[in-house]
């Protein structure tokens, strides 16, 4: 401490110390807000992936009902909720006979819808919401 100057140099490490924790509590919340993101983003891209083969598999179960020799297709199905992913197939019969092309049998429009969370077991869902997924596929089939 200086003789002459013994009432200036007090409180310097004392603010100094105050605004490198004001900044070190800053980047902290910041990287806890980035973690967050990411983590959040890591889980929705999960879902959409079994959202995106639960309709693939749904799809492949509308062709199997329109394709068997005595067609079961229907209007709508939901056929089950899968690991918290609902699949709804909705069938459309467009053509039949020869209504189309000499020797067309009948053509239908099969299309798988998986969302979650689900409103219930039905989809669509919600859009808009929170954490919500769906995945759609369309797929036309002559038999």
């Amino acid at each position: 401490m200086c003789p002459d100057r013994p009432w200036r140099a007090r409180g310097f490490a004392l603010i100094s110390a105050i605004f490198i924790l004001v900044v070190l509590s800053a980047l902290a919340g910041f990287i806890a807000t980035v973690s967050t993101t990411q983590h959040v983003g890591s889980a929705l891209d999960v879902m959409s992936a079994r959202a995106f083969q639960a309709s693939r598999a749904g799809l492949q179960w509308g062709l199997f009902q329109a394709l068997q020799p005595a067609p079961s297709c229907v209007a709508s199905a939901d056929i089950g909720n899968f690991n918290g992913i609902a699949v709804t197939v909705q069938c459309t019969e467009l053509a039949t006979g020869n209504g189309v092309e000499a020797g067309l049998g009948s053509l239908y429009r099969v299309t798988a819808i998986a969302c979650a969370p689900a409103a219930g077991t039905t989809c669509p869902g919600p859009a808009g919401a929170n954490g919500y997924v769906e995945r759609r596929m369309t797929a036309l089939a002559e038999r």
